[in-house]
């Protein structure tokens, strides 16, 4: 028997944005990069969910080690990639 469906989603997601000091940069700056980095991969993974499930299917979130640790002027970037940790650690 082939069930026909989706067998996986790799989820790449990443843009860097500008960097500097925090004090240089606004709002908009983080959204740009979180909604790609964060909620780009939410939107994906449940997007094809329904799918990946039906045919007990795999998602791979990758990520970054930026995911974890911090450095100076890159603020938005790390904010986004421990979104998209913190989402693939509720996910598993």
């Amino acid at each position: 028997m082939v069930v026909e469906g989706l067998w996986g989603v790799v989820n790449n997601a990443g843009t860097l944005g500008k960097v500097g000091p925090i004090e240089w940069l606004g709002i908009e700056d983080y959204r740009k990069v979180y909604d790609v980095n964060a909620l780009g991969i939410v939107d994906v993974t449940m997007t094809f969910l329904p799918l990946i499930k039906k045919t007990k299917g795999r998602v791979v979130i990758t990520s970054s080690a930026f995911g974890r640790i911090s450095t100076p002027l890159f603020a938005p970037y790390h904010v986004s990639k421990y979104g998209a940790e913190s989402f693939a650690d509720g996910f598993r």
